[in-house]
């Protein structure tokens, strides 16, 4: 699988008039080794309007991800996944009516679902989890 689907949420989100909503789960370690050089392809660093918040996972490639985030236009705002939990085995996106989910253990490959049910119920999920964190 190459980048289409972080490009579709990238063609998504530019299309949004006014403030843009971002969710991640996200496993730093796994998908940079499924996608050598994602984090210097910079897919979302730059696009101003942006809220994106994060739960990511604890380690050193998550320290690089913030660092390089804080010098861009999107608010960017995170919380750590603790180590001892375990890494997420895929990566998780949701915006507007849109949950994604990337397998980023093996061969890459993911799904989109567009369905405002789907998406509200991830985003509750989020939230709880953000809260507990």
């Amino acid at each position: 699988m190459s980048h289409s689907l972080y490009e579709e949420v990238r063609s998504d989100l530019e299309k949004i008039k006014g403030k843009k909503e971002l969710l991640t789960f996200w496993p730093t370690e796994s998908l940079e080794h499924a996608y050598p050089g994602f984090f210097e392809k910079q897919v979302y660093f730059d696009m101003p309007a942006l809220v994106k918040r994060d739960i990511m996972y604890e380690s050193p490639t998550t320290d690089k991800y913030v660092s390089m985030y804080q010098t861009k236009p999107t608010t960017h705002s995170y919380k750590v996944w603790p180590r001892s939990m375990g890494e997420f085995p895929t990566d998780v996106e949701i915006w507007g009516n849109k949950v994604s989910f990337t397998d980023v253990r093996d061969t890459p490959a993911g799904i989109v679902i567009e369905n405002q049910a789907v998406a509200d119920s991830m985003r509750m999920w989020f939230e709880r989890i953000w809260e507990l964190l």
